[in-house]
Formats: structure tokens, C-alpha cells, sequence
């Protein structure tokens, strides 16, 4: 907005925020209402490119949003991943979208306001470096093997079809190549004279018109999980050899069923990975492919973010219902042969994900006065 600062600068002289300001330790404030978190937060970010605000649930992440939005457009919701279910995205690739399209933002490392819930810090996934190491620089100029193209854009989650038609797909006819990457609004048409990239142009998938000529293109993976020919042969090593001491445990106390049950579910993904080249299910097998895991903070500049959190008793205690259904969800699917050990965990715990975000210093938001069970600060100020 052109007249915000007419909206900072009475908050940014009141002495509840320089107090803030000037301590650079976890503070909670309490009596902020939700339409005026957007503006305060806007003020104690002050120069940082990042903001990430962390709050309880969907519903409450979309309110928030809304309020944020108004007072800066570059505001994103980072969903979190579904791991008590596992629920499949039925339409289409919507949430890896979304959560993607965040990324994108830090690795360009553009001015963003990022909502998420507690559940989306607590979700292990792979490092900031293995998304960097997988994205596709294409140019005029450069030489480009079809075959080899073609190789890597499905390793990197995308679909390979007759005509591009959605985010996520890229087709191939004769010299010319269309990319739909999966974070743009548009598709890309590469066209190769001989071997070289001849022109890249943006288009429309309405009337295939071309919209923009482009010098260059970043193509992000289709997908967090992007999986070598070594990484698939020792992630299934490793899966086999659980798969086996686990299948004979069932099998010596005659569970039949739990047993052909958890041979199915590896099956499918042995074929998934060697067949089809999907990472289609890997998401609950992190385990077993990557070395180390990280949590979407980790992803963040720290000392380049402002950390807020929304309702820090509701919040904590979201986290700490959520982990414990969890756990308690995770031994009834080991005993009913649904998963294998690893896959119990892909969670990280509650009270490591408090204490992760309590060393970052971060702004509390209250609109009551409230006893403080998690997220506790050394002060509090009215």
C-alpha cells in the first residue's frame, strides 16, 4: 500500500514495540487482536525479507492470510502434508503446488509473509539443497539432448504427455519441447535447431499463443522427493531388509492377513519407483532414502526471518494433540501390518519443534492474557 507507513509509524513509536525491538529474546504481547497482527508484525519485521507466522489450524492459516494479504501481496500459505492419512491430493497437485511455489520464493530469496500450521514445521522432509541441486536452467544457446532432457524432467516428478495441458506435464514433438513447470501460471515452449535451444518462449495453453520470448528458464522440480538411481537401489535395500525381519515376525505369530498387507504396500512401491519412476508413496519411506531430514525451518535464512506465533497456547497445543494422535495412530498401523518401523518416524516431535522456534526469538500474538503452558517467555508485556 502506497500510505502504509501512515499505518506504521504510530505502532512503530509506541513503547510496547521498541521495548520489542530492542530485546532480542521471545516476547509475548498480549491484548493484539487478529486485525492488528498483519500491521504489527509488518512493523517488528522491519528490513528482513522473510516473515513466517505459525498458527493452529487450516481454517484459522486462511483467516490470517486474508488479514496479511492486505497489508503486503507477497503472502503465501505453506500447507502441511497429511501424515496421519497419507491422503492423496485428488485434485491433481495442489498442495506440492502450493508448497513448492513457497520454496521458490526463499531459494530467490523474494520478500515473503509465510502462513503455515504447527503441523507443517513438524513434517520431515529432505533439505533446501536437494530441491537447489534438481532445478533445470534452460537457455537460448545451450545444447540439449532430447533424450537426456526427457530423462530428467521425469525424475523430477513431472508428467510426460501428449499435450501440455496443466502444471506439472511436459510433452515432446520432434525439435520442440512445452514445460509446464510447476510453480508458473504458464507453460514454456523450448524449440531446438538441431540440438540447440533456439528460442524459449511462455504460452498459453488456451490458444497456444506464444505470450512472452524468454532468454532463460528455472524449472523447479514436480516434487519435494527427487530420487537417483542410488538413492532408489539403497532406500529399497534398506526397506527390503525391515520388510523382511518384520514380514517374519508376522508370519511366526500366524497374522496372515497383516502380513500380505505389508508385502502388497512394498510391492507397490518397488513397482511405483523401478517401473514406473513415481515417488508416488515415498513420502511416508523418507526415512529409508534420505540420510538426513530437515524441518521447513530449516529452510529459512533464520537471521534473515521474523517468526510469529498465532494463539501460542492453541498452537502449542495443536502440536502436541497432533503428535500424540500420531503416535498413537502409528502403532495401531504397525501392528495391523500397514506400514514398516521407519515409517513411524516422520514426525518431529512437538516439544523439539517448540524449542526449535522458542531459540528464534519469536513474537508471540495473545489477544487475552493467558497462563502461558507453551511457548513460555522470560516476560510478558501488555
Amino acid at each position: 500500500m502506497k500510505n502504509m507507513d501512515t499505518f506504521k509509524e504510530p505502532v512503530f513509536e509506541s513503547k510496547a514495540v521498541q521495548d520489542v525491538l530492542a530485546n532480542k529474546r521471545a516476547v509475548s504481547l498480549y491484548g493484539v487482536t487478529r486485525s492488528l497482527r498483519p500491521l504489527l508484525a509488518e512493523v517488528l519485521r522491519g528490513e528482513k525479507t522473510f516473515s513466517l507466522v505459525v498458527t493452529y489450524d487450516d481454517a484459522r492459516a486462511e483467516k490470517l492470510y486474508q488479514d496479511y494479504h492486505f497489508f503486503d501481496k507477497d503472502c503465501c500459505i505453506y500447507p502441511a502434508k497429511d501424515v496421519l492419512f497419507y491422503t492423496a491430493d485428488i485434485h491433481g497437485n495442489a498442495i506440492q503446488k502450493k508448497r513448492l511455489e513457497v520454496v521458490k520464493r526463499i531459494i530467490e530469496k523474494k520478500r515473503t509473509v509465510m502462513i503455515l500450521t504447527i503441523d507443517a514445521l513438524m513434517d520431515r522432509i529432505p533439505s533446501i539443497d536437494e530441491v537447489k541441486n534438481h532445478i533445470l536452467i534452460l537457455g537460448k544457446g545451450m545444447t540439449v539432448d532430447i533424450k537426456e532432457l526427457k530423462e530428467k524432467l521425469s525424475s523430477r516428478g513431472y508428467e510426460n504427455v501428449a499435450l501440455v495441458e496443466g502444471p506439472g506435464q511436459f510433452s515432446v514433438r520432434g525439435g520442440i519441447v512445452d514445460i509446464f513447470p510447476l510453480t508458473e501460471e504458464c507453460p514454456y515452449r523450448v524449440e531446438l535447431w538441431g540440438d540447440e535451444i533456439d528460442s524459449i518462449r511462455s504460452f498459453s495453453v488456451d490458444t497456444q499463443r506464444s505470450i512472452e520470448e524468454l532468454e532463460q528458464v528455472s524449472i523447479i522440480p514436480a516434487g519435494e522427493f527427487v530420487l537417483t538411481q542410488d538413492m532408489v537401489y539403497e532406500g529399497l535395500h534398506k526397506i527390503d531388509a525391515e520388510y523382511e525381519k518384520q514380514s517374519k515376525a508376522l508370519k511366526k505369530s500366524f497374522r496372515t492377513e497383516q502380513y500380505a498387507r505389508l508385502k502388497k504396500t512394498v510391492e507397490m512401491l518397488h513397482e511405483n519407483l523401478t517401473e514406473y519412476n513415481s515417488t508416488s508413496g515415498v513420502d511416508s519411506f523418507i526415512t529409508y532414502f534420505y540420510k538426513d531430514t530437515v524441518s521447513f525451518l530449516d529452510y529459512l535464512p533464520l537471521q534473515d526471518t521474523s517468526i510469529f506465533i498465532d494463539d501460542p497456547d492453541q498452537t502449542g497445543e495443536r502440536a502436541r494433540s497432533y503428535f500424540t494422535e500420531f503416535t498413537v495412530s502409528m502403532e495401531g498401523r504397525l501392528e495391523g501390518g500397514y506400514i514398516l518401523p521407519g515409517q513411524a518416524n516422520i514426525l518431529i516431535g512437538d516439544k523439539e519443534v517448540e524449542a526449535r522456534l522458542m531459540k528464534e526469538a519469536p513474537v508471540l500474538f495473545s489477544e487475552f492474557m493467558n497462563p502461558g503452558r507453551f511457548f513460555k517467555t522470560a516476560e510478558a508485556m501488555e
